[in-house]
């Protein structure tokens, strides 16, 4: 597969912990580029927020 390269840039992915997300995460940091994920869940306590 032909990637296009992303060195110099920052992607920001939403719900980039589990599932699909995930997968664009890894695609994209497969191509170079620099990734940031959060991923907010619903737990008995409230919520649970996770940034990367």
């Amino acid at each position: 597969m032909e990637t296009i390269g992303f060195k110099a840039e920052i992607a920001v992915v939403g719900s980039g912990a589990s599932g699909m997300g995930n997968e664009v995460v890894k695609l994209l940091n497969e191509a170079g580029c620099r990734v940031h994920v959060f991923d907010i869940k619903e737990t008995a306590d409230g919520f649970s927020i996770t940034v990367t």
